[in-house]
């Protein structure tokens, strides 16, 4: 409840110092990256956060790790949600550029327009890496081998049945 009212106090308080005078700096760039990302992560790291919490001090279940296709197609909303907060950050930019209305005094906002690019970017090619090769499950404790390899254990072959034996003799 209190992430959006941080939000747009940060935003008031990034547009009211650069109107009264000051030149931008990339702090300013940096409260726009900000909220993008409260914007369009804040329910998703809110409820990690509540999962892992109840987890640790409340007895809630286990919180699951997406393996495989589930975790590819974790990653690809991830790639929306990056592209939305770069998307609403860099109208934040535009906008407090336009207000303030002085291209040399908000010249250090622009330059976040590249850096948005590129967290996009590597975004998008971290859902593409784990597209082409899924996550794997861990391997259980049980399946590791005790000395240290990290192999899995072979079982031994099962002895022959007495129906077996008795049918070679």
């Amino acid at each position: 409840m209190g992430a959006p009212l941080i939000d747009v106090v940060l935003l008031l308080a990034v547009t009211a110092h650069l109107a009264s005078g000051a030149t931008a700096s990339w702090h300013h760039g940096l409260a726009a990256l900000y909220i993008g990302f409260s914007v369009s992560y804040g329910h998703r790291m809110v409820a990690w956060a509540d999962t892992r919490f109840a987890h640790r001090f409340a007895g809630g279940a286990v919180p699951v790790k997406a393996v495989g296709w589930q975790y590819a197609k974790q990653c690809w909303a991830d790639v929306a949600r990056t592209l939305a907060a770069a998307l609403i950050a860099t109208g934040i930019i535009a906008g407090i550029t336009w207000w303030v209305g002085d291209p040399v005094r908000t010249e250090a906002l622009t330059g976040w327009h590249g850096v948005l690019g590129i967290i996009v970017v590597i975004e998008f090619i971290w859902a593409l890496s784990y597209s082409v090769w899924p996550r794997k499950s861990p391997v259980s404790p049980a399946d590791v081998g005790g000395d240290g390899t990290g192999l899995r254990r072979r079982e031994p072959p099962a002895p022959p049945t007495e129906a077996l034996k008795n049918r070679h003799s």
